[in-house]
């Protein structure tokens, strides 16, 4: 396959030195059907990550020096969506589900099978590789009205456990995805009786420009702990905003939803920004 020869950088194993490999390798390779085939034939959930944790792996967005955003040494000119059966389990048959979504979206060169079988993973051209998380962004909207995408992959050193399908979806002539999703603007209020720290945080946050709202259990825990903080809810809408998903209405539900009784206090806001690496001297 002439479209996936760019090199990119493969992995013996997780937390393994990256070696040069190219994409076509990663993608069609069959050297680990059989680890594959027998890991899938696991009824133990646990047991399955473990082994799938054996495997190699590579990422498929470029060529790396570490695997971190910053040791990117050349990017691939592609995107990898993760779809994962626990976040759409409308989805029943994924063998069927992928030459569904190929044939849909015409965009995608590739569609093929997780380690699991219980999901998938799609791989997009992208025109401006400088803005790999923008495009990101604007795929996860446009697939929405059928699946939803982990946001995790959002990051272009995700790492990708070396997977088989014996009849993956390939369009060599897939169009170069164009758009993207300027980031939004951080919007800076002051929130009278909030607590200082509180607020010091949120500006942090907000600062930052990180989306700390990407889990969806991350989202419910931040409506939780900002549930009885002056200015709580627009705190939340103004946090969430940073998500490509952000809809007032929805965000208006869960607020409104959490319940007094969860448990979850405002300390939890200060662990959820520390999680993203976001931490206040104060605190």
């Amino acid at each position: 396959m002439e479209k996936f020869r760019q090199k990119i950088s493969w992995y013996g194993y997780y937390g393994g030195e990256p070696k040069d490999s190219t994409l076509c390798w990663c993608l069609t390779t069959d050297r680990y059907k059989k680890q594959v085939e027998a890991i899938r034939s696991l009824s133990d959930a646990n047991l399955r990550t473990k082994k799938k944790k054996q495997l190699p792996g590579f990422t498929p967005s470029g060529l790396f020096a570490e695997r971190k955003a910053k040791g990117l040494i050349q990017h691939s000119g592609y995107i990898c969506l993760d779809i994962d059966g626990k976040d759409n389990p409308h989805i029943t048959d994924w063998q069927q589900f992928i030459h569904y979504v190929g044939g849909k979206y015409n965009f995608v060169a590739y569609a093929g099978l997780s380690v699991s079988g219980k999901g998938c993973f799609l791989i997009v051209p992208i025109k401006h590789t400088e803005r790999h998380t923008q495009h990101f962004d604007s795929l996860v909207a446009e697939l929405a009205p059928d699946v939803v995408v982990d946001r995790s992959g959002r990051d272009v050193s995700r790492y990708r456990f070396m997977s088989y399908n014996a009849d993956p979806y390939i369009n060599e002539a897939a169009e170069v995805y164009h758009k993207y999703i300027e980031p939004v603007m951080a919007v800076r209020r002051e929130y009278a009786g909030a607590g200082d720290g509180v607020q010091m945080l949120y500006d942090a946050v907000m600062n930052s420009g990180k989306n700390i709202t990407q889990d969806y259990r991350d989202w419910l825990t931040l409506a939780c702990s900002l549930r009885h903080v002056p200015g709580g809810r627009e705190m939340f809408h103004d946090l969430s905003t940073m998500d490509a998903r952000y809809s007032r209405e929805q965000c208006d539900e869960q607020f409104d939803a959490v319940q007094s009784g969860s448990g979850i206090t405002v300390s939890s806001f200060f662990w959820l920004a520390k999680k993203h690496g976001i931490q206040i001297k104060k605190y």
